[in-house]
């Protein structure tokens, strides 16, 4: 699993198909639309050898977050790790941004 997101993205879907995932206690990590500095640091603060499962909504406020205004889910779960290509990334994250 080291590979994951060096050199393309890789769905939780395609290693669990057909299954249903319920995360308890989520870490939040705001990005700022795709801001590349900030994904690249992301991965500096992920353990070695830890497989992640992560999510990217487009939130358009985050003053209005807690009250349950409107999000966009931008794609299905991604699996990250702390080897990640943060450049893929952040182009996979601009990429599900103009397709909405």
């Amino acid at each position: 699993m080291k590979t994951m997101s060096i050199t393309k993205i890789t769905y939780l879907d395609v290693l669990l198909p057909n299954r249903l995932f319920l995360m308890s206690n989520p870490s939040i990590t705001r990005f700022y639309f795709h801001d590349y500095l900030e994904v690249k640091q992301f991965p500096d603060n992920l353990e070695v050898d830890k497989t992640y499962v992560i999510t990217f909504d487009f939130v358009m406020s985050w003053f209005t977050y807690e009250e349950d205004s409107p999000v966009i889910s931008l794609s299905k779960p991604i699996l990250i790790t702390k080897n990640s290509n943060p450049r893929l990334i952040s182009n996979f994250i601009k990429n599900q941004v103009r397709s909405c």
